[in-house]
């Protein structure tokens, strides 16, 4: 063979192996745009995935992946598979364009939270999604837990449900010894919710008590037991 043929030969494979590389990327960038549209209902136009590794035996075809636990964003490793027996390793990035909750101004610690403290903004996510609270909260008994800076993106562990009862509030405290039942004056000495067990000091005393917290607030303290 001639070095001109010889070097034709080889210009034809190697042009043939990058074609057949860029066929097969670009049916798992676009399997994985899929399956990562439908479980974080975006379009596929707002998924973002970067291959950085994939077996060089894969061939073409329509590839979906095994997932040991839910789907998440960020640099992973995912199982290849067409028929559910082969499984090939893929290395990628995976991210999205999604509208979250920003803080539009400062939020104080202890605030009950309020839609208006923030806007939606469409911003790209590429991990901890399920950290983020992409529908706004609905409950009314709901407070922030942490101050919250302007433009931070509202998370579920920035909130919870406001407590029946805050520490140092003054409380009805019923104790209880027997058949007899004796009201006082108190404080609570740490928060709770209704049905819950909390610490709590009678007025002019040191002493404590752990008592449950009646549908009233009032606090019920069972000495016999």
């Amino acid at each position: 063979m001639s070095i001109s043929k010889k070097s034709i030969f080889l210009i034809t494979l190697v042009s043939n192996l990058f074609g057949s590389d860029v066929v097969v990327k670009n049916k798992l960038r676009y399997s994985l745009k899929d399956m990562f549209s439908k479980n974080f209902s975006v379009d596929t136009s707002n998924v973002f995935i970067e291959i950085y590794h994939y077996p060089k035996n894969m061939a073409k075809g329509k590839y979906h992946f095994l997932l040991k636990n839910s789907l998440k964003l960020g640099h992973q490793t995912l199982m290849a598979t067409t028929n559910g027996n082969n499984r090939l390793p893929v290395t990628i990035n995976a991210a999205i364009k999604k509208s979250v909750y920003v803080a539009s101004k400062p939020v104080k610690y202890r605030r009950l939270l309020n839609k208006k403290d923030f806007e939606l903004k469409t911003l790209l996510l590429d991990r901890n999604y399920n950290e983020f609270a992409i529908k706004f909260p609905i409950s009314k008994d709901l407070e922030t837990i942490r101050f919250i800076p302007e433009g931070t993106i509202l998370k579920k562990a920035m909130y919870e449900k406001r407590p029946d009862l805050q520490r140092g509030e003054v409380v009805q405290v019923r104790l209880k010894n027997g058949n007899i039942i004796v009201e006082l004056s108190g404080k609570t000495r740490n928060k709770g919710n209704i049905g819950e067990t909390i610490k709590v000091a009678l007025d002019n005393s040191r002493q404590t008590f752990s008592g449950t917290i009646n549908s009233d607030k009032s606090i019920l303290v069972e000495l016999n037991k």
